[in-house]
């Protein structure tokens, strides 16, 4: 099993895919030096394998809320999750944006106006050759949580679908091209940057080019960017199912009560019998 292991180490670790970055402040004579002194014997052997091709994603579900019971919470965790199509950097840059502002939006909706929840987050997967998952998050007084579903899907129309004003797009324009800058200043920040591309089968055009295509991106450019989001969300809502699903029902929302516990001992028991029948002792 070791020597499987090992081969399969060498036929991925290998020059012919690897990318060397260099950060600092150096000298650029004295660092060529360094690096073909400590890596010229690293050389391609001429048998490495081609990498396996991703699987693509599955085909985007019907838009599904599920509410699982936790009857003793104060507040509701409201998670919406949908997959996005292929990366590159225009496409990319836009997704972030129309996502940056329905959440920016949704926060100020539910917490500004309403005083529902103190935040909302939002955080991407990027899956390279394949697409990407975005999740958003909050969690919201337990009365609020039928309302602060349908805000959300409200919300997801209009930022990544009927377009946002100019002026708008603008404001955030300006307070990206500055938070971008000021997000390189040490090394680590730098290789970051650096680093977010090529990990991503992007070329480094998307750090050097990127004020250019921030600049440029325009209302239009948003519209569609959440493709694959609307009437395509799996939104998980936990909390107390007796005062969750009333909401639900009475904005015609519709939702399926997902029973945790049973998929819990479901699993268990057909992953870990042993410790299934330590947790039936117990109980």
């Amino acid at each position: 099993k070791l020597g499987v292991l090992k081969a399969w180490n060498r036929s991925i670790v290998d020059p012919e895919r690897a990318t060397l970055v260099v950060v600092g402040r150096y000298d650029q004579e004295r660092a060529q030096d360094w690096v073909e002194r400590w890596w010229a014997d690293w050389s391609p052997r001429g048998d490495a394998q081609p990498l396996p091709s991703p699987n693509p994603l599955p085909d985007a579900p019907e838009r599904t809320v599920l509410v699982l019971d936790r009857p003793t919470t104060t507040q509701t965790q409201v998670t919406l999750r949908c997959q996005l199509p292929g990366l590159d950097a225009e496409q990319a840059l836009a997704q972030d944006m129309a996502a940056y502002m329905f959440t920016s939006r949704t926060k100020y909706e539910l917490r500004v106006k309403s005083g529902w929840t103190y935040g909302v987050h939002r955080s991407f997967v990027d899956l390279p050759g394949i697409g990407r998952l975005l999740t958003v998050n909050t969690s919201v007084q337990n009365s609020a949580a039928g309302q602060t579903l349908a805000t959300m899907l409200g919300l997801m129309d209009e930022v990544g679908f009927d377009g946002v004003a100019r002026q708008v797009l603008a404001r955030q324009q300006v307070a990206w091209a500055q938070s971008y800058a000021q997000g390189q200043q040490s090394t680590r920040q730098v290789l970051d940057r650096i680093l977010y591309p090529l990990e991503r089968g992007m070329e480094l055009d998307y750090v050097t080019d990127y004020e250019q295509r921030l600049a440029a991106l325009q209302p239009q450019d948003l519209v569609g960017a959440l493709e694959g989001c609307r009437e395509h969300e799996v939104i998980t809502m936990v909390g107390p199912a007796e005062e969750i699903a009333p909401q639900l029902d009475e904005l015609g929302i519709a939702f399926e009560h997902y029973n945790w516990r049973v998929e819990r001992d479901r699993l268990m028991q057909e992953h870990d019998p042993k410790r299934w029948e330590k947790a039936q002792k117990e109980r």
